[in-house]
Formats: C-alpha cells, sequence, structure tokens
C-alpha cells in the first residue's frame, strides 16, 4: 500500500482478507471507507479501526 495516508475503499470489508486490509491500513493510518452486507460485523470492524486513531466510514 502506497504510504501517504489516503483514503481506501475495501470492498467486503468483514470478510477474512477484507478485515486483515482493514486493520492493517487502520494501523497504518489510512483513513477508510468500509463497505459490506453484514452491517452488525461492518460497524464492530468500523469501530476495531476508530480505535487505532482513523476516520472510519462506512456504507
Amino acid at each position: 500500500m502506497d504510504q501517504t495516508n489516503g483514503r481506501l475503499l475495501i470492498t467486503g470489508a468483514t470478510g477474512g482478507m477484507g478485515s486483515a486490509c482493514s486493520l492493517l491500513a487502520a494501523e497504518r493510518g489510512h483513513s477508510l471507507l468500509l463497505t459490506d452486507l453484514d452491517a452488525d460485523k461492518l460497524r464492530d470492524l468500523q469501530a476495531d479501526c476508530v480505535e487505532r486513531g482513523v476516520a472510519c466510514d462506512t456504507w
């Protein structure tokens, strides 16, 4: 991933790879826009990313 701390869109964010990529990107300081069909898991993942200090929106 580019280290410019830009904004990333991750689809299927609550799946295994999507979740891992989301958390890694958050740890690296990227702002996130996460999408998934499972709204409950998406809210949990959003909270995990926000705890890492980044802006994280969901759709």
